[in-house]
């Protein structure tokens, strides 16, 4: 009844703007060029992609995320805020040319985007990084200053297991004619707790089961309390010469604690354990960038950037109440990456793109007690690439290339080969497609590597895998098809002999659970339907099949699942409101070697939002509904050995009934965007989480 009420409330909020106000922003807005965009929202090429974001796209959102949710085959997850692109996460943003990272992107406000490209030809600088698409944002022109305030407050009012959680944050753009500033700042304070059911059998064939009688709290909960702040500036040297220098931090203080109640299932001698983990996690970050256009056919960049991270970790197991074991760690990795990059215009029809990518990689874990190192493995990678794209037509492309690298990590080198071939046919009918066949490197994180042996569980130790090979080569294929602009269909494949799977091992009478290489294929098919029933009412629905099969020489899994979407949306651009009712069925089970791990969501959600004060005020309410249709209430995950197995069921009755309040408020109208192309690399080994962390 109280989001009810606030619905409600929202919806009968005045839009606070004049007849005169509303006759002299359409004077500013509905010049020729822009009416003749307007009529043309989805403009396509061979290698992108561009939608031109109208006003009543703008009062649809309340965040740079929920402008992109509105592109086709383009998801973000509101749970784990995570972006897909065709399923794929493998994503780079641009703002006006310019690289950003997400802290960055987030700054954004709707009002301030022009247009938005999904670029899925990107050029070769992208490629050789592993990157399959480019989400590039254009912004209006406008110049003088932006001040950005804003909060986010995370409630669920009928569950105890989690508090209150808030998101503030402020952000500023500044520029003149030649001068580029922006800066921001957003500050995270997150608790979240879960129920949790376990079964296990050891080794010994011993049988467990969680006890009802004896949990009088959340069996994991998980805090989060994080800063984070950056600072870019960008000068335009002269007109074919620019200049961009970025610098980052983050600190995220993280504690997590796992409690298990289980009974002896033949006995009924019942046990108590508790791990306690928590880690600061430090990131420093710093890049510089310089672009010239050396002739009317060929420009260059080139970049460079060095990134820590540094995050002391502490871990503790409790065996009824007292304490068996009790780690310190720091942990680091030191990361440096430098990118020389050519774009020669050889006719008007074919554009060649060339350079170098070299990177420096160093993990290091040290024992804080006794200052013995653990772990320090380096890495170096080199590559050299070379793209050629061919316009056969406007709307026609092939674009072709290969890029050739060295990978020397721990004193051994190896080579590979990743060559990547396109076919783009975007032309203004009924009809599209898209096609691309690539190789991807791909290499292990610090946390497969960590060789440190903790107690997890009675007999139960988990340990990470300092041999496992350096580098490992995906094989992928996508094929998109398109017809009137709103149903589509996608298909993509991949598969690699290399991916990192989680794989238990028995070492006598106890159980480790460690990493080893093993064979994947995965498969996804989906169709996307979007239906406009009325000017102010519209049906949009996807639906995909997942099918994945993991495996090595002994053993593995397969399965195959259904995800979809559904929602309606009311929207009004007097009222300035936006509502959608939408139901997300995306709980994913992914196979792994000896069992599988449940991934996603199921809900039902509401949304509103509201603007007010000339649209510089919005309000936005998400609210999930409790509803049980169609839904699934926990994640599962299995682990099946002769030896050992185990299955885990984490409730997701936390999310029943949660409310996100957002606000925002603008100052100011924007600033004169500069267009400076940052080849950064931003790199993240950030872990998963179950909840808005």
């Amino acid at each position: 009844m109280v989001s009810l009420s606030i619905v409600l409330f929202l919806a009968s909020l005045p839009s606070m703007i004049s007849a005169s106000d509303l006759a002299v922003e359409k004077t500013q807005t509905d010049t020729l060029r822009n009416s003749i965009v307007t009529a043309s929202r989805v403009i396509r090429s061979s290698d992108k992609t561009m939608y031109v974001i109208r006003e009543a796209d703008r009062l649809k959102s309340y965040d740079i995320y929920s402008l992109l949710d509105q592109i086709p085959n383009v998801s973000h997850d509101n749970i784990t805020d995570k972006m897909t692109v065709n399923g794929r996460d493998e994503i780079a943003y641009v703002v006006d040319g310019v690289e950003v990272a997400c802290q960055e992107l987030k700054a954004l406000a709707p009002a301030q985007v022009r247009s938005i490209s999904i670029i899925h030809a990107p050029k070769g600088k992208y490629v050789s990084r592993g990157i399959r698409y480019v989400i590039e944002v254009q912004k209006k022109k406008e110049n003088g200053l932006l001040l950005d305030v804003r909060n986010s407050l995370f409630i669920v009012p009928e569950n105890v297991r989690a508090t209150a959680n808030e998101q503030p944050g402020v952000s500023m753009q500044y520029s003149r004619d030649k001068l580029n500033i922006n800066a921001g700042y957003v500050f995270g304070d997150i608790r979240w707790g879960y129920d949790r059911y376990e079964r296990r059998r050891l080794p010994g064939g011993t049988e467990y089961a969680s006890s009802t009688t004896a949990a009088d709290g959340p069996e994991e909960l998980t805090s989060t309390q994080g800063h984070s702040a950056y600072l870019r500036a960008s000068y335009d040297v002269t007109e074919r010469h620019n200049l961009s220098v970025v610098a980052s931090y983050s600190r995220n203080d993280i504690s997590k604690v796992n409690t298990a109640f289980l009974e002896n299932t033949a006995t009924g001698m019942s046990f108590k354990e508790m791990s306690r983990t928590g880690c600061a996690e430090d990131n420093m970050a710093a890049s510089l960038t310089y672009n010239a256009v050396l002739s009317e056919k060929m420009s260059m960049s080139v970049s460079t950037n060095w990134n820590r991270l540094y995050s002391p970790k502490s871990y503790s197991y409790m065996y009824n109440d007292v304490l068996e074991e009790f780690t310190d760690y720091g942990r680091s990795k030191d990361y440096s990456f430098q990118n020389i990059d050519f774009s020669y215009g050889i006719t008007d029809a074919v554009s060649l793109n060339f350079g170098a990518n070299n990177i420096y990689n160093r993990y290091h874990i040290q024992d804080s007690r006794t200052g013995r190192t653990v772990l320090d493995r380096k890495s170096i990678r080199s590559d050299i690439y070379g793209y050629v794209t061919w316009g056969i037509r406007k709307d026609l492309a092939l674009n072709g290339g290969i890029s050739a690298g060295y990978v020397r990590d721990d004193g051994t080198g190896s080579l590979y080969v990743a060559p990547l071939l396109s076919l783009t046919y975007y032309p203004e009918s009924i009809f599209s497609l898209a096609a691309t066949y690539s190789i991807e490197p791909s290499y292990p994180t610090r946390d497969e590597l960590d060789p440190v042996l903790r107690q997890t569980g009675q007999y139960l130790y988990m340990q990470g895998n300092p041999e496992l090979p350096s580098l490992s080569l995906t094989h992928s294929f996508l094929l998109q098809m398109t017809f009137w602009n709103n149903l589509m269909f996608t298909n993509y494949f991949s598969g690699t002999s290399g991916q990192v799977s989680e794989y238990y091992v028995r070492r006598g009478n106890d159980v480790v659970s460690t990493y080893t290489p093993a064979t994947q294929l995965y498969n996804i098919t989906g169709i996307e339907y979007d239906w406009q029933i009325s000017p102010n009412w519209s049906w949009k629905n996807s639906v995909q099949m997942n099918i994945a099969r993991t495996f090595n020489g002994e053993t593995g899994n397969s399965n195959i699942g259904i995800m979809g979407e559904s929602s309606v949306e009311y929207f009004s651009q007097k009222l300035k409101l936006f509502s959608q009712l939408r139901y997300s069925r995306s709980l994913w089970r992914m196979p792994t070697i000896q069992g599988f791990s449940d991934t996603g969501f199921d809900m039902w959600d509401l949304t509103v939002n509201k603007y007010l004060f000339k649209n510089r005020l919005v309000l936005s309410l998400n609210y999930s509904i409790p509803l049980n249709v169609g839904v699934r209430k926990s994640l599962q995950s299995e682990i099946n050995t002769p030896f050992y197995s185990r299955h885990d069921e984490l409730d997701l009755g936390i999310y029943d009934n949660m409310v996100i309040f957002r606000l925002s408020y603008r100052f100011g109208k924007g600033h004169r965007t500069k267009v400076i192309e940052d080849n950064t690399r931003y790199d993240n080994e950030a872990g998963d989480s179950h909840g808005l962390l």
